[in-house]
């Protein structure tokens, strides 16, 4: 018995890493290979319509090009009142849209949402023959995600919805980078946003024909200019300063377009977003736009992307704690018949 115990130490990390070896080339999957999607860099834009070259000031909105920023999402919401209204997103990945916590709850008491459209690829949404759009009808029951600190007064306003099926990357289909935990604050940077809320509602008029998307361009503010347009504000949020009015006299961002992406165009050319859209004040009174800050919460996107996709990612600690299991019991049954 003594002679045994003097060995166990070897035994013991032998089936350790027998038992790791076996989970490891056994019991988990590989990710997925996708070899059209690899192909697709995210953070590529179509470009700038020669129209518009040199129109895209501070402030001043103008008509994106052609599905310039392929990444741009248009969420659609029915509620069971029979209201609805919009939102913005943009495509993270193959299956993933990041938003804003508000596009996807509602303060009406007693309504609720029953039906969630989004859509990919798309410039003009009176376009029905768009080849390049993609339209997916979501579960509501298992396709939002909220971060657990989000409340009404726009703490952690991020959700992310999970895609029923893949997408298929393509020109007009293709993802935004994303900011990470460690991006500077980006301070006096010029940044995009863009959205079609300038052409809703009453504005129709004005664009009967024209139902695009547009962008502006914005520079980022300091916090104490942003707590003086929206009160004591967290790091977890920045602001920008400048949103004129449009032809239509709507402002060029507005809260129709809740969700949609702050985008910062990087040195190699490709854009990193680095906001998502929580609040857009009056244009006229004061052109300040509020966002969620990306980089606080790319902690928060990855956990939950990595943890609600079905992945059986390899974990050294499960067939550890396994092994360690059956030697105690192998142990204490072999001491039992001493």
């Amino acid at each position: 018995m003594s002679a045994f115990l003097s060995r166990a130490p070897v035994f013991i990390v032998g089936i350790l890493a027998i038992t790791s070896m076996y989970f490891l080339f056994f019991m988990t999957k590989s990710p997925p290979k996708n070899g059209e999607n690899a192909q697709y860099a995210c953070g590529v834009s179509n470009g700038i319509s020669k129209a518009n070259k040199g129109q895209d000031k501070i402030g001043v909105g103008v008509e994106a090009g052609y599905v310039e920023f392929p990444w741009q999402a248009y969420i659609e919401i029915q509620m069971k009142s029979g209201t609805s209204y919009t939102c913005g997103g943009s495509l993270i990945s193959d299956q993933w849209i990041l938003t804003s916590a508000q596009c996807l709850k509602t303060n009406t008491e007693g309504d609720q949402i029953v039906e969630v459209w989004v859509t990919l690829g798309m410039h003009n949404y009176k376009t029905a023959n768009d080849l390049n759009r993609r339209t997916f009808e979501l579960d509501i029951t298992n396709s939002f995600f909220f971060h657990p600190d989000y409340s009404e007064t726009l703490d952690a306003d991020i959700a992310l919805i999970k895609l029923p099926s893949v997408v298929t990357f393509s020109r007009y289909v293709r993802p935004v980078c994303l900011a990470d935990w460690k991006e500077i604050d980006y301070v006096g940077e010029q940044v995009t946003i863009a959205g079609w809320g300038s052409t809703f509602k009453d504005q129709w008029e004005y664009f009967p024909n024209d139902a695009v998307l547009y962008k502006m361009r914005a520079t980022v503010m300091s916090k104490s200019y942003c707590s003086d347009s929206f009160g004591d504000i967290e790091d977890s949020v920045l602001c920008t300063k400048g949103n004129g009015l449009g032809r239509s006299g709507a402002c060029i961002i507005s809260n129709y377009d809740l969700g949609s992406p702050l985008i910062f165009k990087r040195s190699n050319g490709k854009w990193r977003q680095i906001g998502i859209l929580s609040l857009a004040k009056d244009c006229n009174k004061k052109p300040s736009i509020l966002y969620t800050r990306v980089s606080f919460y790319a902690p928060w996107i990855k956990h939950t992307m990595t943890h609600s996709s079905g992945s059986h990612s390899f974990s050294f600690l499960s067939p550890t704690l396994i092994s360690i299991n059956f030697i105690m019991i192998y142990l204490k049954n072999l001491t039992s018949k001493v």
